[in-house]
Parts: structure tokens; C-alpha cells; sequence
């Protein structure tokens, strides 16, 4: 896979406060816990649901909104792997997933907003937005990503406190991009 970084030579070699942006996509798997991810691609690591809310739930339509955290990294040299020159840390966001379904409700289409709301460790101070798709494949969907993520964005003392680790799923479907 391609590491697809749009950045300055700070991000390259891993230093500097300056902001920078840097161009991420790849995939997503659910694992046996439907509110947890495998992220693949640019990001590697977990993305998990940390709350979910309803705000609209009928038969053909789902909207909902919530909070999430990444753990993880940067896989800059695009080799699968968190390594020690791999920008890492935690990344919190909030989110709004719509989802579309058929008369048997099934899946007929469903995306959401990621913007970035604070990090830890290299994504202290993280801005941006991530927007994901989930697409029916057969019998599968597929869950993909792409956004920008801006690094040191604002100060850590200015950076959104983060969500706390526990799970607090208030309403919802495991079915969220």
C-alpha cells in the first residue's frame, strides 16, 4: 500500500511543532466487538465507538452521532506496522454516521463525518477530518476512509480533553463507519 502524505519536511523527519497536514486513507474491519475496528492503510491501529446516540432511527434510515477514539499510527513507510519513526499516539473524534437501508434492512449505503477533536503522544494538538464510507460488497461491507489530519494544529493546552476510555453506548447499531 502507498502512504499517501502531504506534508513538509518537519513531518518527514518526524520533528517540529509547526502544523502539518498529512493525507490519510485506507480500510476498516469490524472485529468480534462491533463498536472496535482494525484500521488498515495510512492509519494503523483500533478505532473504537466510545458512544453513539440515535437520533434517527426508522426502518430505511439511521442517523446517529458519538464520540470515538484511534490508538495507533502513521504507517509512513506503508509497511503494515507501527515502528519506532511512525508518528503514534491517540486521536479522539466526534462523529455523525447516516446510514440508508432497503425494505429487508439491509445496508444500501451509509457514511459519517471524523472531524479530530485532541490527541496524545505525536497527535497532541490534532485537528482535521476523516469521512467514511460503508459500501455492501455481497455479503460484507466494506468500510473505507480518507481525510486530512492536521498535526499540531493548536497547542496541547488548547487541544479538546479527550473522551474517557470507557465504552458508553447509549443507543445505536454496531453497523457504524
Amino acid at each position: 500500500m502507498i502512504v499517501s502524505v502531504l506534508t513538509s519536511n518537519a513531518l518527514a523527519s518526524g520533528g517540529g511543532d509547526e502544523p502539518r497536514t498529512v493525507h490519510v486513507s485506507g480500510t476498516q474491519t469490524v472485529t468480534d466487538d462491533p463498536m472496535v475496528y482494525d484500521t488498515q492503510g495510512d492509519l494503523v491501529g483500533t478505532w473504537t465507538i466510545l458512544t453513539a446516540v440515535d437520533s434517527t432511527n426508522t426502518p430505511t434510515l439511521l442517523i446517529q452521532t458519538g464520540k470515538e477514539k484511534f490508538e495507533g499510527c502513521i504507517d509512513r513507510r506503508g509497511d503494515g506496522h507501527c515502528g519506532r519513526r511512525d508518528l503514534s499516539g491517540t486521536m479522539y473524534f466526534d462523529y455523525i454516521y447516516w446510514a440508508s437501508f432497503d425494505a429487508d434492512k439491509n445496508l444500501t449505503k451509509g457514511q459519517c463525518v471524523h472531524p479530530a477533536t485532541g490527541g496524545t503522544e505525536d497527535f497532541a494538538g490534532v485537528r482535521g477530518v476523516i469521512n467514511m464510507y460503508d459500501t455492501p460488497v455481497g455479503e460484507v461491507i466494506e468500510t473505507t476512509y480518507e481525510g486530512d489530519i492536521e498535526l499540531n494544529a493548536v497547542d496541547e493546552g488548547d487541544a479538546a480533553p479527550p473522551v474517557a476510555d470507557g465504552v458508553a453506548v447509549m443507543a445505536g447499531s454496531s453497523q457504524v463507519c
